[in-house]
């Protein structure tokens, strides 16, 4: 696997942080009232399938804020949805973690769709697999009272992952380093990674992030 030194750095760092009660890990956990017994292993196993899809080395690393409701919390893969994932819409394929009657209500139904992840693909797929997705904090900020609740990371969360983030630039040295909104460049700031900013996708009425990413990638082959 091309991507192999990634895949370690999760299984050294990333897959080894211990959930609390308003971050979930998603690749060393479970939730029963939301999971397949065994949705941890599924996740790894997805993220693993993107690595997997993968000939070189990206030459641009997108990096995104966290895991969100919809998308990565279920599917293991950044700025992915495990509908996505089993529809065959993406450059790779995975399995759904989620358990088709979850004991806890959801607003939507599984297997989980993410109206940001409809997005970045949309505008994302034909620049794959010159990019790697990742995230600043590559878990599940919650907020105590709700499990399906997200909330903004803080500082030390992202510490926390800071050195997997530091980790990941070496081992592909991309090109450039995109930060997708203004707060994860600005939580990116003390690590000293050179990079970039575009749009939001989530928040983009006008286009900017299809126009950003295409500026990005105009010296990409």
């Amino acid at each position: 696997m091309i991507l192999s030194s990634i895949w370690d750095i999760c299984l050294q760092s990333v897959f080894r942080v211990e959930s609390t009660d308003a971050l979930f890990n998603q690749y060393g956990d479970a939730d029963p009232d939301l999971d397949l017994p065994n949705g941890h292993e599924i996740r790894r196993q997805n993220f693993k399938e993107y690595l997997a899809s993968y000939r070189r080395k990206p030459q641009v690393l997108v990096i995104g804020e966290m895991a969100t409701t919809w998308g990565s919390r279920f599917s293991g893969v950044p700025q992915t949805s495990e509908r996505q994932l089993i529809a065959g819409e993406l450059p790779f394929n995975g399995t759904q973690s989620s358990l088709d009657e979850p004991v806890m209500r959801t607003r939507v139904r599984p297997p989980y769709s993410a109206s940001s992840a409809r997005i970045f693909w949309k505008v994302m797929a034909s620049y794959h697999p010159n990019f790697l997705a990742w995230d600043l904090v590559p878990a599940y900020p919650h907020v105590r009272s709700n499990r399906l609740k997200k909330r903004t990371p803080t500082d030390e969360e992202v510490e926390i992952f800071a050195d997997s983030l530091t980790a990941v630039v070496d081992a592909i040295r991309p090109r450039r380093v995109v930060a997708i909104g203004k707060r994860v460049s600005e939580s990116m700031a003390p690590l000293a990674i050179t990079h970039e900013t575009v749009h939001h996708p989530a928040h983009d009425a006008s286009g900017e992030f299809p126009a950003g990413m295409k500026a990005v990638f105009s010296d990409i082959s």
